[in-house]
């Protein structure tokens, strides 16, 4: 597969799927994507790309959808992040699958390795 590079305002986020995705679905991730980094917190109402998104992604906006993209928009690899926050990769792998509930701790640990606050995890 090819990976996926997103550049907007500096930053360089890199995305490699496990399944071909179709165009139009790759420019809504992109869009809602960005968005999501410029530090919204607050959307008024869903936007399109987000009905796309939780149409078609499976995990869309899980805590652990949520630290895979903050992961990645570092470009870092689980083991890295695992050194920073000192939790385990293993346990980083379950979180970001849902298979291990993300916990205040936790996230607290992952946020600040990942310098967003911690109740974006959660």
């Amino acid at each position: 597969m090819n990976t996926i590079v997103i550049k907007n305002a500096g930053m360089e986020i890199k995305i490699h799927p496990k399944k071909k995705i179709s165009g139009q679905l790759l420019k809504a991730i992109k869009s809602a994507i960005i968005d999501l980094l410029k530090g919204i917190d607050d959307w008024a109402d869903e936007s399109e790309v987000e009905k796309v998104l939780k149409d078609r992604i499976a995990d869309y906006g899980t805590p652990g959808a949520k630290l895979r993209a903050y992961r990645q928009r570092l470009d870092w690899a689980q083991e890295e992040l695992s050194k920073k926050a000192q939790i385990t990769r293993s346990h980083i792998s379950e979180m970001e699958n849902g298979e291990r509930p993300i916990g205040v701790n936790s996230a607290k640990k992952l946020a600040l390795a990942l310098d967003i606050d911690y109740r974006r995890l959660l």
